[in-house]
């Protein structure tokens, strides 16, 4: 935990913003990159377990893709982060550059956002839809069974 700690404090939040520092060539490995690899790693079988769990769970079709979809951000994008972690920890120059790592951590971000955005705004349009719809079913079960009795 130590050493997660001291990682976040290695950051230099100035460097993030310098285009010479993020286009540089030179190779330098990155400091604490096991730390970084295991969590990446913990991130993609949380999203395979996740992945596991949605399709065992009963629930509607598009809550269900919703579900997979987070889990193919814990996936797929650690994966790609780590290829470039290794790429930079093993001094291959096409992969050492730093602005591949901000811009797969961006489009990560910017990917857990708008799967927010749709968990606020647009899930909840669904759920009633299908909520009325399993109501109208409902309704229409119970006056069938009331129409036989009758009969």
């Amino acid at each position: 935990m130590s050493n997660l700690f001291s990682l976040i404090k290695s950051i230099k939040v100035s460097q993030l913003w310098d285009w010479q520092y993020l286009i540089r060539t030179d190779v330098t490995p990155i400091k604490y990159s096991l730390v970084i690899v295991i969590i990446l790693f913990s991130l993609i079988v949380v999203g395979f377990i996740s992945q596991f769990f949605v399709e065992k769970k009963s629930a509607p079709r598009f809550y269900k893709d919703f579900l997979k979809r987070i889990g193919d951000v814990l996936i797929y994008i650690p994966l790609l982060l780590i290829f470039l972690v290794g790429g930079r920890y093993l001094g291959i120059e096409g992969l050492s550059r730093p602005i591949y790592l901000e811009i797969c951590i961006a489009v990560w971000l910017i990917w857990i956002l708008f799967l927010l955005y749709c968990q606020i705004a647009i899930l909840p349009k669904y759920w009633r839809k299908y909520n009325k719809v399993k109501q109208e079913e409902k309704y229409l079960k119970y006056a069938k069974n009331k129409g036989q009795r009758k009969n």
